[in-house]
């Protein structure tokens, strides 16, 4: 984690999940990233609030996906 950029965090927001892979447990994942970022000083605020509304898009967005799915 102490090496990860924010590039690489992003990269995370288009990784394919495996469908052995909760959305809600990726997307939990995805929070906690971004926070220990912000606790070690990899972000600032800006950026910080940015992943998390980066996040809570890519979660609407999958989950707008699998309905359309069923």
């Amino acid at each position: 984690m102490k090496n990860m950029t924010l590039a690489d965090w992003q990269d995370l927001l288009v990784a394919e999940i495996g469908p052995d892979r909760c959305l809600d447990e990726y997307y939990c994942d995805l929070i906690c990233a971004a926070n220990e970022m912000l606790r070690l000083g990899l972000v600032d605020r800006k950026e910080w609030h940015g992943q998390i509304q980066q996040a809570g898009d890519w979660l609407v967005a999958a989950i707008e996906q699998e309905q359309a799915g069923k």
